[in-house]
């Protein structure tokens, strides 16, 4: 159990796929998953491979994934055409890969060993698969339907920011998909005993006290409810990838060993909020630059 792990190509693979699997599922615990998934992929590659693996052992085969891609998105955006398709490596003199290694020292390997599995680390790493951050859910119900739609986005405000055990901030939201709904057509109301001869067009016809609701009624104010949400409704939007943060980074110019460059990795490499914040940033470098102060000192990057 307390022994280092050697992580072959066929685990690791395991790893990725039973991850995207439970972050689909059940979502992200801040930057990480869940105990149960956890547990989940423990039993899963006991079956597989045999191995019985502590929680700590599997987390740390993550972190490292997860530092191995962040430095192959940094080197695949670098200009120069460095990157080759074919083997999936890089061509850097040793001065070069010695500068990337001061900047990403978990990602150093890929001088000499290729990422495994480029687009399962960009499915898991991005959040290419639904998570917990910005998971879209549907509930629906028979008869009478119910909808609502709310996608929370921050942007430079932390007030919604919790804390899980590890130490790690995160941000929660959740989205609910609109249900299908069939208008009922409006009730016609009940002569009222004593007519008012100036009625209120938006006041409803009183309902004695012993009178019960009916399905009418119900439907009405279902169908108002419906109407004012969907006024709000938003589109889900896409995708935004850590190879698209580092594009914008470079308007800052920052050194690759300058630790505010370091952070901006670590906070893209978290939720996709903090992603969707970031990119909707004007491309004010000193905006940009701000943000990342503000961001990195906020999650406890810098002090």
């Amino acid at each position: 159990m307390g022994e280092k792990q050697q992580w072959s190509n066929e685990r690791l693979k395991c790893l990725l796929e039973t991850c995207i699997e439970e972050i689909t599922t059940v979502g992200r615990k801040g930057l990480s998953l869940h105990k149960d998934s956890w547990t989940k992929l423990g039993k899963v590659l006991k079956e597989k491979f045999g191995v019985e693996l502590s929680q700590k052992q599997m987390k740390n085969a993550y972190d490292n994934l997860k530092a191995k891609y962040i430095g192959w998105v940094y080197l695949k955006n670098k200009t120069g055409n460095i990157y080759d398709p074919r083997t999936n490596t890089f061509t850097l003199t040793d001065e070069e890969w010695e500068e990337f290694r001061k900047g990403h020292p978990k990602a150093a390997s890929l001088k000499t060993v290729p990422l495994p599995f480029p687009e399962l680390c960009a499915q898991l790493f991005d959040g290419n698969a639904a998570t917990g951050n910005g998971k879209w859910t549907s509930t629906q119900r028979s008869g009478v339907g119910s909808s609502s739609c709310h996608r929370v986005q921050q942007l430079l405000t932390y007030k919604d920011t919790e804390e899980d055990d590890t130490g790690t901030y995160h941000h929660t939201s959740e989205t609910i998909h609109e249900s299908t709904f069939e208008p009922t057509p409006e009730p016609t109301p009940e002569p009222s005993p004593e007519p008012n001869p100036e009625p209120n067009p938006k006041k409803r016809a009183k309902t004695s006290k012993s009178s019960s609701i009916n399905g009418d009624d119900l439907a009405l104010d279902i169908r108002q409810a419906l109407q004012y949400l969907v006024k709000g409704k938003e589109q889900k939007p896409p995708i935004v990838t850590i190879a698209q943060c580092s594009e914008k980074l470079k308007l800052v110019g920052l050194d690759p060993v300058d630790p505010l460059f370091l952070a901006a990795f670590h906070i893209f490499g978290g939720t996709s909020n903090m992603r969707e914040a970031w990119m909707e940033l004007p491309d004010i470098p000193e905006v940009l630059r701000g943000w990342l102060v503000m961001t990195a000192t906020t999650l406890g990057l810098l002090k």
